[in-house]
């Protein structure tokens, strides 16, 4: 499309977005259809790759600060450098009972790894045909493909599904057909992948594995933050269900920021929360992502230098109580020209195990103590247990409450 008709686009949006607001998102998708056709999480093995100390942090507090418009919206934890043996619980106890949200640094991964995948994603959304996409779907094993505007994470909206395509990676051999050193019992699906993806299998492999080996330390960081031992969680994160996703925001219009309070339907990615025990979340220089803070107060969580995303799910939230926040988030439409071209992020979902059993726990008075002014309310965390499909006082398993999930986000792909 023509300069002067992407121009037309966005004044064409803003004259009658208050008129007609089913138009706008019409008309958006009118526009990204000529600008070429769109093509379309969960439980653990143990990971090999443990964040490696470092003689000097990746992370330099004044710096990352002054990378920012204002001060970190989260905050930011690093994973520790070379002589820090400060347990990860205690730093991260305020940020999970709070917002579920946190910035982590010293993470391991460098950022030539993470710009590799990156190119790799791109490499896949912008150049594999149609076909070979679709041949790699497996809803069974949600693994594969998934096209633009299958997924409807926020169920409220009028809108036909989120503006993105994305494409989900399970643990994987070295070589396809490979064997794995992995339990049978906790071994990921095998996968196939598509040309652009399978000639990186081995990187690609690799970085799981160090994602793996973060939400490890992770998942020990919760368990010292309740006064639990270390290993509590991750004895039930064997790997078999956590996938990385890999997405793609196409490009799209500038929206009036006021268009936000009336436009249900302008969003790249519905509210929601995240269905397993943690995320991380890796975001290259393009904004868009929100989390809700308090009730309709949404908080911008801009990239930022040598950190990574990390929050909450579903599965924390119900295991915890409600001590930990699964928050919701989402992805807004472009609110200025840097936000209006593609979008690429990539999540790695941490699941706990088919058979793990997710029991709320019994949390000490010591740490109901030093959470008092942040605790949730018994019955608002019964409400948000009904508001996800969850008995507050019902047992499941890590696979019953994840296909829970899975089922109500999901459409038929379409013909």
């Amino acid at each position: 499309m023509s300069s002067s008709g992407r121009l037309e686009g966005v004044i064409w949006c803003r004259l009658f977005r208050r008129a007609n607001q089913r138009a706008v998102l019409l008309r958006i998708h009118a526009q990204i259809k000529t600008q070429g056709s769109l093509r379309h999480a969960l439980p653990a093995r143990r990971s090999k790759f443990r964040p490696t100390p470092r003689k000097a942090p990746l992370y330099d507090p004044e710096q990352a600060t002054a990378d920012m418009d204002a001060t970190p919206p989260v905050p930011i934890i690093s994973l520790g450098g070379e002589g820090d043996e400060s347990p990860l619980g205690p730093k991260i106890l305020d940020a999970v009972v709070q917002t579920g949200f946190f910035y982590l640094a010293d993470h391991g991964i460098t950022p030539q790894e993470i710009d590799l995948l990156f190119s790799q994603s791109a490499e896949f959304f912008l150049h594999e045909p149609e076909a070979e996409r679709v041949r790699c779907q497996d809803r069974n094993n949600n693994t594969g493909y998934t096209a633009m505007q299958q997924e409807q994470l926020d169920p409220t909206s009028r809108a036909g599904g989120d503006l993105k395509e994305s494409f989900y990676l399970a643990g994987l051999s070295r070589a396809e057909g490979g064997s794995s050193s992995v339990d049978p019992q906790y071994r990921p699906p095998s996968q196939m992948l598509p040309p652009t993806l399978a000639q990186h299998r081995e990187a690609i492999s690799t970085f799981i594995e160090k994602c793996k080996g973060i939400c490890d330390a992770v998942l020990a960081g919760f368990a010292e933050a309740i006064d639990l031992p270390s290993n509590f969680f991750t004895d039930s994160h064997h790997g078999q269900h956590d996938r990385l996703r890999l997405i793609h925001y196409p490009p799209t219009p500038i929206v009036d920021p006021d268009a936000e309070s009336t436009l249900a339907t302008s969003i790249r990615a519905g509210s929601h929360s995240d269905y397993g025990s943690c995320t991380l979340l890796f975001q290259k220089d393009v904004g868009g992502l929100q989390v809700e803070t308090k009730p309709q107060q949404w908080v911008d969580i801009p990239p930022q230098k040598g950190c990574i995303v990390v929050n909450v799910g579903d599965a924390m939230e119900f295991w915890s109580a409600g001590l930990f926040r699964s928050t919701q988030h989402r992805v807004v439409l472009p609110r200025s020209a840097s936000e209006s071209g593609s979008r690429f992020s990539v999540a790695y979902f941490c699941q706990p195990d088919e058979d793990a059993r997710l029991v709320p726990l019994d949390i000490s008075d010591n740490i109901r103590e030093k959470c008092r002014g942040d605790l949730m309310a018994r019955d608002e965390f019964q409400r948000r247990c009904a508001a996800k499909g969850v008995s507050n006082a019902a047992e499941l398993t890590g696979g019953q409450h994840l296909r829970a999930r899975l089922t109500a986000s999901y459409r038929p792909t379409r013909s």
